[in-house]
């Protein structure tokens, strides 16, 4: 193969092949004709007009300096390669690879460089593609954790992210206010503030007379200026010391089709695409899901604060109203049992009637207090456990003691299945009384005649669990869990026809979970309920 054969070869080829002398800014001895490819012709080179490092790009000519240099001082007999930026003849930005070895004299001194240049631009770029995708990613998941932090942080990170992941020099981040006639910048880049010399600078734009910054909201959609001296808006123009413009790139935030907010990055060394518009588009949907998501749990924060305050105040008041109220009802009742034994003497048939009416009457009166100041003080974290070893059995047993009249008049069967006598547990006895008389007093209640009731006492993995069940209406699905707020029966045709508060269970719940527990409910209307409550065996007072 002659060397002819050779060049038309290598020309014909992607790969350029250089002679550089062992000079400053490498001229050129030979260069291949394929050096067309970036639309310069070889006589450039070799008739000495153009140096070399006259093409390579001005902010890589210092790195490719200082690594050749180190390359020679290392004096390694391997190829020297290196990526980086050239310069088209017609401006354009190109990345190649680079592959030199040494040539010397006789007497060992370098004489010539000779290597090779492969234009690796796409490569390149598909390389920052995927590096500028995974930065974004990043971002936006640093976005999506900065939920807690201020509404300044999260816009000034994500206007430094714009700016970094389109290569941009200066960019700013404004919002739209809701019927889109007032604009507001809220984060400037740092080094546009400290040139701008603008006096009585601004942040805040109304549609109506403003220049650049209020086209992404007239046109709404993303603006592209590659040649922003020469572009044919008519705002485009500044006041005297604003920062100057090149290149421009503005993106418009919308909620539904409101625009909310709008990012612009200014100055980039190359030409702005659409690529750049991709990465600025997701950065601040993300930023605008973020501030919302923010919003939206403050919210929240505030509304729980002012849910416990008014809870709070609810529960001082009822506590107040019930202590109003237990005095002058101790009165009546305490008159009203007078009268009913009849210290001060007989009472006909009607008379008894109606002081018996009177003292039913306040005796549940008295009940509701009571529980309305007992749910007032767990309510209000006033209400403390006073723990003690006591047999599980004895507070069953002393229940059902209290329970059976109550069983005894509606003929209902109470079956006991204690699994063993000898199981202590160290808990508030009597809370735990409470919970049992509560549970037991509801299964009677709402027992029919000649029902049943089960009361079953186990011990799993060091809790206590206690069951109670009956064969009585049963409660709904959806009304299982209602059953547990306070003032809260079954239905309103069971809180005409049964008695009670509307309070017991919600209480007992709170009992049981001041003690680490939790309460279940298994039921079907008309075949019955289990109430299952669960708690250690030896709970630790905190």
């Amino acid at each position: 193969m002659t060397q002819i054969d050779m060049e038309e070869i290598i020309n014909s080829s992607p790969i350029i092949v250089f002679l550089w002398k062992a000079e400053k800014d490498w001229p050129v001895e030979y260069v291949t004709d394929n050096i067309l490819q970036f639309g310069y012709m070889p006589d450039d080179f070799t008739s000495g007009r153009i140096p070399y490092a006259n093409i390579i790009h001005p902010d890589d000519l210092e790195r490719v300096h200082a690594e050749f240099d180190k390359y020679l001082e290392e004096k390694v007999h391997k190829d020297f390669t290196l990526d980086y930026r050239i310069l088209t003849k017609f401006g354009d930005v190109r990345w190649i690879n680079e592959r030199t070895l040494i040539q010397r004299d006789e007497d060992g001194t370098i004489s010539h460089y000779e290597g090779i240049i492969l234009d690796i631009t796409e490569p390149k770029r598909s390389e920052q593609k995927i590096h500028l995708n995974e930065s974004r990613l990043e971002a936006l998941l640093q976005l999506n954790h900065m939920i807690h932090t201020s509404r300044k942080q999260i816009i000034d990170f994500t206007r430094e992210k714009a700016v970094e992941l389109t290569d941009s020099n200066i960019g700013y981040i404004g919002f739209v206010n809701e019927d889109e006639t007032i604009l507001t910048i809220d984060s400037w880049s740092k080094n546009a503030m400290k040139i701008c010399a603008v006096d009585n600078r601004r942040f805040e734009y109304s549609l109506e007379t403003t220049g650049i910054w209020g086209e992404i909201v007239r046109q709404r959609q993303p603006i592209i200026i590659n040649d922003y001296l020469n572009c044919n808006l008519p705002t485009k123009v500044f006041p005297k010391d604003h920062v100057a413009l090149n290149r421009f790139l503005s993106i418009p935030v919308f909620d539904k089709d409101k625009i909310v907010a709008f990012v612009a990055v200014g100055n980039k060394k190359q030409n702005y695409d659409y690529s750049d518009v991709r990465q600025l588009t997701l950065l601040m949907q993300g930023m605008w899901k973020t501030l919302k998501n923010r919003k939206v749990e403050k919210n929240l924060i505030q509304a729980k604060i002012e849910a416990e305050a008014a809870s709070r105040a609810k529960s001082e008041f009822l506590a107040t109203m019930s202590h109003e109220l237990r005095t002058p009802l101790n009165s009546i009742f305490g008159f009203s049992q007078m009268l009913h034994d009849q210290i001060s003497g007989e009472l006909n048939e009607n008379q008894m009637e109606y002081v018996s009416n009177v003292l039913v009457s306040s005796k549940h009166l008295m009940e509701l207090i009571n529980d309305i100041l007992n749910l007032s003080k767990v309510e209000a974290g006033k209400m403390k456990l006073v723990p003690e070893s006591f047999k599980v059995f004895e507070i069953i047993y002393e229940t059902l003691g209290l329970m059976q009249p109550a069983a005894n008049i509606k003929h209902i069967n109470i079956e006991t299945k204690i699994e063993n006598d000898d199981l202590e547990l160290y808990a508030d006895k009597k809370m735990i009384k409470d919970i049992m008389y509560n549970l037991l007093s509801n299964a009677i209640k709402f027992t029919p005649e000649n029902g049943e009731v089960c009361v079953k006492t186990s011990s799993i993995n060091g809790k206590l669990q206690v069951s109670v069940s009956d064969n009585g209406i049963g409660i709904s699905k959806d009304e299982q869990q209602e059953i547990f707020k306070p003032f809260t029966q079954v239905d309103s045709f069971l809180t005409r026809k049964f008695e009670g508060t509307g309070l017991g269970l919600a209480i007992m719940k709170r009992y049981v979970e001041m003690h680490g527990g939790n309460v279940l409910v298994e039921s079907d209307l008309g075949k019955g309920s289990t109430f299952t409550f669960t708690i250690p065996m030896g709970y630790k007072v905190e």
